[in-house]
């Protein structure tokens, strides 16, 4: 896993079995990719240290956030 996406994935509860099983290899790639180039690390890093985040959906700065929510529902 790379960067953020792995501790965006705990934060979310998405299991990483389910992560990776569920979708395409594509989808993941492009994921990572999204991470890789996102503009918004501040805003993460902050969102991912807070002790007790707000609301697990308030992460809408985040690129894979769609995708995210999407594994969340499955």
């Amino acid at each position: 896993m790379n960067l953020q996406l792995s501790r965006m994935l705990v934060n979310q509860q998405v299991d990483f079995q389910h992560y990776l099983f569920s979708q395409s290899e594509a989808a993941i790639l492009r994921q990572i990719h999204n991470c890789m180039h996102c503009t918004r690390l501040e805003d993460c890093e902050a969102y991912l240290a807070a002790p007790h985040p707000v609301s697990r959906d308030d992460f809408r700065f985040c690129p894979n956030h769609a995708s995210i929510n999407r594994l969340k529902k499955l």
